[in-house]
């Protein structure tokens, strides 16, 4: 398998990833997280890497990592193993670089923007040293070892997590600076519309609704709707977010997004938790009100 097959096929499965690539098309860092995390940071939440070295093992295995600070305390870790030549030559090059520009991709596996890293100098040399010479690091299957060296990496990390069979492994933390940031608008043709989205866009409940809606649509073709109305006295109101329907049954679909972008400041994780409550709460009260509409027969 090609590398850029193996890293489109890690991408598309796996819910969020960490991936330095440097080849003769040039150099950069893939990150993909969730689309409220993406837009934490194109809203300027911290960002730090980080990196760690198993020596009890033999031949030493490296693992990468990278805190999103979308939350002080209840921060968003990504953690990962590098086990092919390619990951651990390109990691080497990029801190030797030390300036690379860095993708982001959300849960639909569309890039949806770019920002330029910049790592100093004595942060990139501290990798380098970790790193040692890359031939003698770990290549190979993503097995039992290797399994259990990565839990060694989280808790070098986290040691509040209480991981049987554990140790600390050497580590490093690096800092950054993130500028420049360029949006990229998606757009995905389907059988009644075409979705647009920008997680720049502060309307984050319709892109919340437009990414609910993408894949679906590739589901029940023509049979899907976003936003369909219901007559009333004195005009048309909204029945769900989503109108979907098979031979399987009638689906409705409520999409609620944790605001980011239109907050000054950061809310604490209890005010975050108390707001996804209480969307939730109306969410299902909506999905009720739908449903009994549908049951009387409304004209949609």
């Amino acid at each position: 398998m090609e590398i850029y097959e193996r890293i489109y096929n890690e991408l598309k499965h796996e819910r969020s990833g960490l991936w330095y690539i440097s080849d003769e098309y040039g150099s950069k860092i893939m990150l993909k997280v969730p689309s409220n995390v993406a837009r934490s940071l194109i809203h300027g939440c911290g960002i730090a890497f980080l990196f760690g070295k198993d020596t009890k093992l033999v031949p030493p295995i490296l693992h990468i990592g990278v805190r999103i600070y979308d939350d002080p305390v209840h921060f968003i870790s990504i953690s990962q193993t590098n086990r092919f030549k390619d990951e651990h030559r390109s990691l080497k090059r990029i801190m030797e670089l030390k300036n690379v520009v860095m993708q982001v991709y959300t849960e639909l596996n569309a890039c949806v923007a770019t920002v330029n890293v910049a790592i100093e100098e004595q942060e990139a040399t501290r990798v380098l040293q970790l790193m040692g010479n890359i031939e003698d690091l770990y290549v190979g299957e993503f097995g039992q070892t290797a399994t259990e060296s990565l839990k060694c990496f989280d808790f070098t990390f986290d040691p509040s997590r209480k991981l049987p069979g554990v140790h600390e492994i050497e580590k490093e933390v690096i800092g950054c600076t993130l500028s420049d940031f360029r949006i990229i608008e998606s757009r995905f043709v389907g059988a009644n519309e075409v979705g647009r989205i920008s997680i720049a866009n502060k309307n984050e409940g319709e892109i919340f609704e437009q990414q609910g809606w993408t894949p679906l649509q590739s589901l029940f073709d023509f049979d899907i709707y976003r936003n369909p109305k219901v007559a009333e006295k004195n005009g048309y109101r909204e029945l769900t977010d989503i109108l979907a329907f098979s031979e399987y049954g009638i689906f409705l679909v409520e999409t609620k997004a944790i605001a980011i972008l239109n907050l000054e400041k950061e809310r604490n994780m209890e005010r975050k938790v108390a707001s996804v409550q209480k969307q939730i709460l109306k969410a299902i009260d909506q999905l009720k009100g739908a449903a009994k509409n549908i049951q009387e027969g409304v004209e949609i």
